[in-house]
């Protein structure tokens, strides 16, 4: 234990970019789980954006940054029709014109709706963000065994 607690106290740099790169890697891999178990467990739909809701967002560097959300009408599997915020937004509000049709994955658990848009974006969103995560703890793990040895 005294040994643990001397690395961290020597290190302690490296501890907290080694635990960033698994924060990152550990969120990549809960993004990409809710994903897919909405896609894997809900309801695939043709849902209409009819418009964006703009939230901040805060960040680490203490910069206000906004996110749009779309919110989305569809019919549920007994032709009820559903207007719900979407689960991700993004950064860029999108340039089409409202409303227009998509394909949305929804996932019903009681009056609670999470819904995720279809969108290669998104997908590909996941994997970047453990790769990111996975890059992070390679490199400053190497650059701290180069720097020891």
């Amino acid at each position: 234990m005294q040994k643990t607690i001397e690395f961290i106290t020597n290190n302690h740099d490296y501890v907290f970019q080694l635990l960033l790169g698994f924060f990152i890697l550990i969120f990549g891999i809960l993004f990409n789980n809710k994903i897919n178990k909405i896609k894997e467990n809900g309801i695939c739909t043709n849902g209409e954006i009819i418009d964006f809701v703009k939230e901040i967002n805060y960040t680490e560097d203490s910069l206000n940054r906004f996110l749009y959300y779309p919110i989305i009408r569809f019919k549920d599997l007994k032709g009820n029709s559903i207007e719900r915020k979407a689960e991700i937004g993004t950064s860029i509000k999108s340039s089409k014109t409202l409303p227009y049709n998509t394909k949305i994955y929804y996932k019903q658990n009681g009056t609670n709706y999470e819904i995720i848009i279809e969108n290669k974006i998104i997908d590909y969103l996941s994997a970047f963000v453990i790769i990111t995560g996975l890059a992070i703890i390679l490199f400053f793990t190497y650059n701290f065994l180069n720097i020891k040895l």
